[in-house]
């Protein structure tokens, strides 16, 4: 049975919280620090967009999972809704779905106040709430006030985030961030490139929005990368 004070630090630290409750699924040190970056804007609210870059097969749908029991205990009282956005419904958005379930339930802090019913997630009063974003998916009417995620960015089209996500977090100030993962052939450098405009976060894609004379690399090592992009426009780009 953990002690007070480690279950205090579990609710403050998100590292913590990965130590004492998931130890065989501990975050490693090069996650933590994307971890924490990401539970302290989402617990603020701050508003941000955020863009996430993993190597691939280096643990980023593990951050977010975590990311996601933390904050969904830390919000169990006062309630609250996390949208999840993937590419499909499934299998994407259904197995990001299945590794939050299997880490809250396997949680003596929170699988007693946990339960699952299709795309939703409930942990006391706050839920995540797993959709397509395909653009024959219908998710609209949704409201992120705890976050709102787009799981695999450089997978989901702009037009359909434009018109059917970004009106989510438009009215509370909910943090957003997008995800990313690198194949080996761009997974290379010391580092992230930022933004060349305020408005658009570039992240890899395999599909149009670019010209070859438009295309550039974001060099990313084994771990992980979080950049802010400027809150002037809420449209978040995923082009290369």
């Amino acid at each position: 049975m953990a002690a007070v004070s480690e279950v205090h630090a579990a609710l403050r630290d998100i590292a913590a919280f990965s130590a004492l409750t998931m130890p065989e699924k501990r975050l490693r040190s090069y996650q933590i620090e994307a971890a924490r970056a990401l539970a302290r804007h989402l617990q603020a609210r701050s508003g941000e967009q955020l863009a996430m870059v993993f190597s691939r097969q280096s643990g980023k749908d593990e951050v977010l999972a975590q990311v996601l029991a933390w904050t969904l205990l830390r919000n169990a009282e006062r309630g609250g809704t996390i949208v999840v956005a993937a590419p499909t419904l499934r299998p994407q958005a259904m197995i990001s779905r299945d590794r939050l379930r299997d880490r809250l339930l396997a949680n003596p802090l929170t699988a007693p106040f946990t339960t699952v019913r299709d795309r939703t997630i409930t942990v006391g009063k706050a839920r995540a709430v797993f959709v397509s974003a395909a653009r024959t998916a219908n998710a609209r009417g949704l409201t992120a006030d705890l976050g709102l995620i787009a799981n695999e960015a450089q997978d989901i089209k702009p037009a359909v985030w434009d018109a059917v996500f970004d009106p989510m977090a438009a009215s509370t100030n909910a943090t957003t961030f997008v995800t990313a993962g690198l194949s080996p052939a761009n997974a290379k450098g010391p580092g992230v490139g930022s933004p060349k405009r305020p408005r658009h976060h570039s992240v890899p894609s395999g599909q149009g929005g670019a010209t070859s004379s438009q295309k550039r690399k974001l060099p990313v090592p084994n771990f992980s990368t979080v950049t802010r992009t400027p809150r002037r426009s809420r449209n978040v780009r995923f082009r290369v």
